[in-house]
């Protein structure tokens, strides 16, 4: 078997960065309920611990899910998380 690279295509994600505001309630095994300060309510699956700070990704309707702030930060641009950390080194 031959492995080739392949360049990803750039996408945009639909995110919602967790605040303090937000409420997290249990909707099931592994299905948490965001609601936010607005009323706004979205069930997402997570398999680990969700924090302030973590983000909920929204791919479709049925591909809601969360990341950890780490991993988000990782694979996505976030400018102003990105001033924050160098402001920090």
């Amino acid at each position: 078997m031959n492995f080739e690279r392949f360049v990803s295509r750039p996408i945009t994600r639909l995110a919602h960065e967790i605040t303090e505001d937000d409420r997290i309630v249990s909707a099931g095994t592994n299905l948490l309920r965001l609601i936010t300060k607005d009323g706004e309510k979205h069930t997402f699956v997570h398999y680990e611990e969700v924090q302030t700070g973590d983000y909920v990704v929204y791919l479709n309707e049925d591909d809601i899910y969360h990341c950890s702030r780490e991993v988000f930060l990782e694979r996505n641009v976030v400018p102003e998380a990105e001033t924050t950390e160098e402001d920090d080194v």
